[in-house]
């Protein structure tokens, strides 16, 4: 604090501010004539998030997800309808492009065990709106008979393919449906 001024009188591109609670009237003004000045002031939460994409659990405080910057494309139409129309295109290129994989999955799939090559299992979407994932099934047919259960390390009802499927992502593939219908 003591040196403030003379660190933000030099050559800065930003300044980060490591949380602290509650920051001192002190401060504030120190930072808020900072800002003025056309120096950007970030806190942690928020540079880690401009910067890396992502924001450690330990910087962020209670209704910091409240004002993030992230659902600023949810106000806008155009940014929806653009976002809607790469989301479509990519998968539409992909599906097309993994059409060979998919089979051979299925293939491999229904030959390991018995039972439908896909998975589908009702969940709740966007507004409350259900739909149905598809995922290739990687477990044993009425896995979950006895009702929903977390997968431990070495299920045995995970079958040798779709472990293979689970660490490669494969199962994911029949999404693109999903992502093509809206839904």
């Amino acid at each position: 604090m003591d040196d403030l001024d003379t660190v933000l009188n030099q050559d800065w591109s930003g300044v980060i501010v490591a949380p602290m609670s509650p920051l001192s009237e002190t401060l504030i003004q120190k930072l808020m004539k900072t800002r003025f000045s056309g120096l950007r002031v970030y806190d942690l939460a928020d540079f880690y998030e401009q910067r890396w994409f992502k924001v450690p659990v330990m910087h962020t405080q209670r209704g910091w997800l409240l004002f993030a910057h992230g659902f600023d494309l949810l106000h806008s139409a155009l940014a929806l309808r653009l976002k809607r129309l790469l989301d479509i295109a990519v998968s539409v290129i992909l599906l097309i492009v993994c059409i060979p994989i998919m089979l051979i999955i299925a293939v491999a799939v229904r030959l390991e065990s018995r039972g439908p090559a896909l998975f589908r299992q009702t969940r709740t979407g966007l507004n409350g709106k259900e739909f149905e994932i598809l995922k290739f099934r990687s477990m044993v047919v009425d896995a979950e008979k006895a009702g929903p259960q977390w997968t431990s390390a070495r299920d045995p009802r995970v079958t040798k393919v779709g472990r293979l499927l689970r660490v490669l992502r494969l199962d994911e593939l029949p999404q693109l449906i999903n992502v093509i219908k809206g839904t």
